[in-house]
């Protein structure tokens, strides 16, 4: 027994499919390379994104993260755009104030897909007796 897609390409020329599926690729590498921007571009974005404190509101640019990205620093690992921006948005609710101030950021010099910043933070807490904590934090 065929399936409707096996009795649509019996309907369909074979230059016809072809000429389809390469304007597929064209349009799917049209898109790639329009969406992604250069490498500068990428960093203006995710420099922005510290100027916003984006790690203490949680409001991020959503299309500068994959949705299974990976989130690593020295306290916690985990996947998931949705999960980090989650997680940061709920770390926002135990901050009284802030500081923070971009030390580096960089492109992985050998996955081009990753990123590392460092950030100087300086925060207050929000709990009885408002402790202070600084820290360079590595992401």
């Amino acid at each position: 027994m065929k399936s409707e897609s096996e009795d649509y390409k019996d309907d369909v020329s074979l230059p016809l499919r072809l000429a389809w599926k390469g304007a597929e690729a064209l349009g799917n590498l049209a898109a790639f390379v329009q969406g992604r921007g250069g490498n500068e571009d990428l960093l203006q974005r995710l420099q922005l994104e510290y100027e916003k404190n984006y790690f203490l509101s949680g409001d991020i640019d959503v299309s500068l993260y994959h949705p299974d990205c990976l989130f690593a620093d020295p306290f916690a690992s985990f996947r998931g755009r949705e999960r980090f921006r989650r997680n940061l948005s709920n770390l926002g609710l135990f901050v009284l104030s802030y500081r923070c101030r971009l030390l580096s950021l960089a492109q992985d010099p050998v996955d081009p897909n990753v990123f590392r910043s460092c950030v100087m933070v300086k925060l207050q807490l929000n709990l009885p007796w408002r402790p202070v904590l600084a820290w360079p934090w590595r992401v």
